[in-house]
């Protein structure tokens, strides 16, 4: 079994565990703005950059020697990269979608627009973008008007802002 995973099942496809996904998000959202590459980052903590990846993207486990390294390396702390004190929990998906190309930017953007409606216009013309919302599945459940349509992983629909 490789590291950072888990088997549902036996003979199951490992599952990633949420908090190697969210540790290594951070390390990713810490690393761009810094301009530096997986390659560069590899070099500072003295590691290969496909290890790089696959800390962040959760496939492996850090161990707690690199984990103080990577967090010197990105000039913050331990405790940022784990997620300690930030004021609001953001959950592994929300971690991995602000990792995205670009997504740091664009938030940053938002944020500065102190116009409510254009910022409410800005979140209507991303959600637009998005597409129509999937056709649900049969669901015996389902009652119309009770359940939104939340967007995971690659799937296409409305996207909260």
């Amino acid at each position: 079994m490789r590291q950072g995973t888990t088997f549902a099942e036996e003979g199951a496809r490992p599952i990633q565990d949420p908090v190697d996904v969210a540790l290594g998000a951070r390390i990713r959202i810490r690393r761009r703005p810094l301009g530096l590459t997986q390659v560069d980052l590899g070099r500072r903590v003295g590691v290969t950059f496909p290890q790089i990846q696959k800390y962040e993207r959760g496939v492996n486990r850090l161990v707690a020697s690199t984990l103080v390294r990577l967090a010197a390396a990105l000039d913050t702390t331990v405790s940022a990269l784990v997620g300690e004190g930030l004021g609001q929990a953001v959950g592994p998906e929300t971690l991995s979608n602000l990792s995205l190309d670009g997504a740091p930017r664009l938030v940053a953007a938002y944020a500065t627009i102190d116009d409510a409606a254009a910022r409410q216009a800005l979140a209507a013309a991303a959600a637009a973008l998005c597409g129509p919302p999937p056709e649900p599945a049969h669901d015996p459940d389902h009652r119309p008007g009770h359940a939104g349509t939340a967007r995971q992983g690659g799937q296409r629909g409305p996207l909260r802002l």
